[in-house]
């Protein structure tokens, strides 16, 4: 067996060249941060004076007696599951009914892919003016039809909901295409051999189609779960005012640990206890990407 041919000086020098600057940028804006946040987690570190303090795991013990911060992980948690499991569902079987369509199958993922496109606070800036309780359109069509509307987001009990509904319309695109991939992507044969088996119908999607997108829906459920889990911008543009008073209001009922975050880092200037939060979110996060993936390697169908 040849061995392959090794790279030249010429050559070399051309790939560490490629290669530097990316490592740096990485290093610069990816590793620095996380070290950044990892060390400051163990100080008192006021936001306004840069005075750093050692406080060992203090800034760890009070947040474990935080109770608004078990408040907003609940929020988060509740967010991130309905909003992953409606956005997968529902992008599951919008895909497979887009896939059978021969004509305009262009037009289709360009209207679902739209909103994707577009940016997230102005977006959410829309759906908050058409959401006011007295003067949105959403309401005053309501109105136009003897329906009473709700207070939306200046509702403890809609507002939450709301999010979750702006979070689906936004995202759900993205999830779209990616089903739609996976779906043209399967074998014609595949599909014909099962259903002269007697694979029709449910049981063509349930054993046949969900097994071979196993890989897929993985990727769609964790790349999901790792950005709604950080979700802050959404809940700024929906909730905030200029004076932060408001945002993750009413009442908490949409404060994100992501959010909660930057209100401790930036309005109380505890950037210790920030980071302190920060490292709990980000072991939370890669805990349930460790068990998505390990149950997206099991053999079997769902």
């Amino acid at each position: 067996m040849k061995r392959g041919k090794s790279l030249t000086f010429k050559q070399t020098l051309f790939a560490w060249s490629a290669v530097i600057p990316c490592f740096i940028v990485i290093c610069i804006f990816v590793l620095s941060p996380i070290i950044q946040t990892f060390y400051g987690s163990f100080f008192n570190w006021n936001a306004l004076t840069g005075k750093m303090t050692f406080n060992g795991f203090d800034n760890y013990s009070n947040a474990f007696k935080d109770p608004l911060l078990g408040k907003t992980l609940l929020n988060t948690f509740y967010l991130t599951f309905f909003a992953v499991l409606i956005k997968t569902i529902l992008a599951f079987f919008v895909a497979m009914a887009v896939s059978s369509v021969k004509k305009v199958q262009g037009l289709y993922r360009s209207i679902f892919f739209l909103p994707t496109i577009c940016t997230m606070i102005a977006t959410a800036y829309v759906f908050r003016f058409l959401l006011q309780p007295e003067a949105g359109t959403i309401n005053g069509y309501l109105a136009a039809l003897g329906i009473s509307g709700p207070g939306w987001l200046l509702d403890p009990n809609w507002a939450m909901p709301t999010v979750i509904l702006f979070t689906i319309w936004k995202d759900f695109g993205y999830v779209f295409l990616i089903f739609l991939a996976g779906v043209q992507g399967i074998s014609k044969d595949v599909v014909e051999a099962a259903m002269i088996d007697g694979a029709t119908g449910f049981k063509k999607v349930r054993y046949v189609i969900l097994p071979l997108l196993r890989p897929i829906t993985v990727y769609n459920v964790v790349t999901q779960v790792i950005g709604l889990l950080q979700i802050f911008i959404s809940i700024v543009g929906l909730t905030g005012d200029s004076s932060n008073a408001s945002t993750g209001g009413p009442m908490y009922s949409t404060t994100t640990t992501g959010l909660y975050i930057y209100q401790q880092a930036f309005i109380s200037y505890k950037l210790g206890y920030a980071s302190a939060i920060a490292v709990i979110l980000f072991v939370i996060i890669m805990v349930f990407t460790l068990l998505q993936i390990k149950f997206g390697d099991r053999k079997g169908d769902f």
